[in-house]
């Protein structure tokens, strides 16, 4: 009947679309096993129109697929976690320097957001071996819990014992925020007692840089990854070639640290966002 008809001449339409991207895309198994299924499900529903649905079925899998694989999911946006890690070693070693002067013990006390965070478990691998290799005594702090109040309380507990530190390093410049909160509890006075460094590249963190009271903060620029993220997004579905990876730190306004002396040699720097809202 015209029902069947109409059903039939609209999957024998995909076809073409499914044989280009399966030509063309990144995962030729997956599309072609999808458009044979489909063309399958297709054939029995002329005889039983159960089978349209089904029909239906594989061929959404089929373009959401490709969309995934080969049209959407082709740029990689941000920054590595090893350059990330990188960065911050040599920003600790930078307030270290600051702090106590060249070729002198350094005391470090380096705080995560969550122990079992996968990106911070894998940066703390890397920068604490790196930082002991340089003769630089590093102790970690509880967790901060990538928040103001779990991070004063990290601060109040790691400094009951009185330990000696140096520089202090944060994976997130709201967690700074509670660090300031602690050390004024402790008669502990930022940029003279210790330099502290935080991540994000906040407007707070210049206002701290300018201040005193932060040493440095290493960038973090999620306006700048979503803008450019919707425009690749937007040129890739109007077939415009798109870069399969873009380093963030390379885009413009954008720097991987920002301390007293990079402000001063970018005095036009915006910071990307604030914690405070």
């Amino acid at each position: 009947g015209r029902r069947k008809a109409w059903f039939a001449a609209s999957f024998v339409a995909l076809e073409p679309m499914f044989l280009i991207a399966s030509l063309i895309g990144y995962s030729e198994e997956l599309v072609g096993l999808l458009y044979v299924l489909m063309a399958w499900s297709a054939v029995r529903g002329l005889r039983d129109p159960r089978f349209f649905a089904l029909a239906g079925l594989f061929a959404g899998l089929g373009f959401l697929a490709k969309a995934a694989i080969g049209w959407l999911a082709v740029v990689a946006l941000g920054v590595g976690l090893l350059q990330e890690a990188k960065v911050g070693v040599r920003t600790i070693e930078a307030a270290c320097k600051a702090q106590v002067g060249p070729h002198k013990t350094c005391h470090v006390a380096i705080m995560a957001g969550f122990d079992s965070f996968p990106p911070d478990v894998y940066r703390m691998s890397y920068m604490i071996p790196k930082l002991k290799a340089k003769h630089i005594d590093v102790a970690t702090m509880p967790q901060g819990q990538y928040s103001t109040p779990g991070a004063q309380q990290s601060t109040l507990n790691f400094f009951q014992t009185k330990p000696k530190v140096d520089v202090l390093y944060t994976f997130a410049d709201q967690m700074i925020a509670g660090v300031l909160v602690a050390l004024k509890q402790l008669h502990l006075t930022p940029g003279k007692s210790l330099k502290l460094i935080g991540f994000g590249a906040t407007t707070e963190a210049v206002q701290g840089i300018k201040a005193g009271t932060w040493y440095a903060s290493e960038g973090l620029y999620p306006s700048t990854e979503s803008r450019f993220a919707v425009q690749y997004l937007v040129d890739a579905v109007h077939g415009k070639k798109v870069p399969k990876v873009v380093n963030l730190y390379k885009l413009p306004g954008a720097l991987a640290v920002i301390d007293k002396a990079v402000l001063a040699k970018h005095p036009s720097f915006h910071p990307d966002w604030s914690y405070g809202g």
